[in-house]
């Protein structure tokens, strides 16, 4: 189960890996609230697949690494479907994943992705979902 707690509000964003959802836990509140999945476990882009890791961009935007169907997506606020961000199947090529496990972002907004299943970690610049950078096999 992964975490994210958003430095400016004091949101925490949980990866409810076996729920299929993230949940945002407003400070002070005792019951969490589902922004994205939750529709059980699936590929469908309102459905997540073991979520492990979650965290949000600049513009408050979540981006998810959705282990089980080897993908990263983007859910805008107050939507109920995501955005395929990368990972069109699952593999080793340049647009794949497989089984990706942690994402992080770095200072102009690049994401890296650990890519668990091919040991290494890719960097994507979102604007075109393609990765020009690998560390590992």
């Amino acid at each position: 189960m992964g975490i994210f707690i958003n430095s400016n509000t004091g949101d925490i964003y949980v990866a409810d890996m076996y729920n299929h959802r993230i949940q945002l836990w407003y400070p002070g509140s005792d019951t969490g609230v589902t922004v994205a999945g939750g529709n059980g476990r699936g590929s469908d882009l309102d459905q997540l697949y073991n979520p492990t890791s979650v965290i949000l961009d600049a513009e408050s935007n979540v981006y998810i690494c959705d282990l089980g169907n080897h993908r990263i997506v983007k859910w805008l606020r107050n939507t109920t479907n995501g955005i395929l961000i990368v990972g069109k199947s699952h593999g080793s090529g340049a647009d794949e994943l497989s089984y990706p496990n942690s994402l992080q972002f770095d200072r102009e907004g690049n994401l890296y992705v650990s890519d668990g299943g091919n040991e290494r970690v890719q960097k994507f610049v979102i604007n075109n979902g393609s990765s020009n950078y690998s560390i590992g096999k």
